[in-house]
């Protein structure tokens, strides 16, 4: 590599080096902050969705179950959560909007994706729940039970406090 392009690499190396320092510099003093949210269009949370998935394998296999606590903002926008315990993938996406007092509108979408390698071959498992429902708040609902072809069973249920 000649002479003239390692000084030029760097020069530009330094420069880069400079930028950031500046940055961190900025950022320690308080110079460079979030930017705040347009008035009225922040999300302050309103309710919390206590989730509970009970997952049994098949053949009779241990029951797992899994507890969500997922903070619900005031408007319709969603929460999203996603686990994996290398095995088994959760995937949820959840809304609530008021309906009255003592009810709400709960927008849920639970993806749960097996992937197990049997004597050498991979397969997989896919469940998907997609459902709106009118829930009370503080009272345990069932929202979907489905038993799958392989055994296994896969139940949700939801409180909103």
């Amino acid at each position: 590599m000649s002479n003239t392009k390692q000084r030029s690499r760097s020069r530009t190396s330094m420069v880069m080096i400079a930028a950031l320092l500046l940055l961190a510099l900025m950022v320690a003093s308080g110079q460079v902050s979030r930017a705040a949210p347009a008035p009225g269009k922040t999300a302050a949370v309103g309710r919390t969705a206590e989730l509970e998935v009970i997952d049994q394998d098949r053949r009779g296999g241990g029951a797992r179950t899994i507890r969500f606590a997922i903070a619900l903002a005031e408007d319709t926008r969603s929460s999203h959560v996603e686990t994996n315990d290398g095995q088994t993938r959760y995937k949820i996406q959840i809304s609530s909007r008021r309906a009255d007092g003592a009810t709400a509108m709960v927008d849920l979408d639970l993806r749960r994706t097996t992937r197990l390698t049997l004597r050498g071959a991979r397969s997989a498992t896919s469940t998907t729940i997609n459902l709106s429902s009118r829930v009370a708040l503080g009272r345990r609902v069932e929202l979907g039970r489905i038993e799958r072809a392989d055994g296994g069973n896969l139940q949700v249920a939801l409180t909103l406090r």
